[in-house]
């Protein structure tokens, strides 16, 4: 009975150091699956993104329609001043983004 829980707590320690070596590594690991999805990404296209090299221009136009509505209302005799709000807006966003050749990157 004793060598079985022996066996039982070794098993144990075992997994905490492989549990413990992984959240180690953890910071490794995604930086290696980060270059490799950049190298990837950089054999399909031919322009890289780079943040010092990317312009990107954004136009914005709102129209907002608003709506006020004031009249009386009668319940049971009594006279109550309702007032009535509305707003509707429309959004159209255009976003255009071109990306500079690596050589012509500004050296910051």
């Amino acid at each position: 009975m004793d060598r079985r829980a022996q066996t039982a707590v070794e098993y144990a320690i075992l997994a905490c150091i492989i549990i413990g070596a992984l959240i180690g590594m953890q910071m490794y690991i995604k930086r290696g699956i980060q270059g490799k999805i950049k190298a990837g990404a950089e054999q399909v296209g031919s322009v890289s993104y780079s943040p010092g090299a990317t312009i990107a221009d954004s136009t914005i136009n709102r129209t907002v329609n608003e709506e006020d509505t004031t009249y009386e209302l009668v319940v049971n005799g009594e006279t109550y001043s309702v007032y009535e709000s509305s707003a509707n807006t429309l959004q159209n966003t255009n976003r255009n983004e071109n990306v500079l050749g690596i050589d012509s990157e500004p050296v910051r």
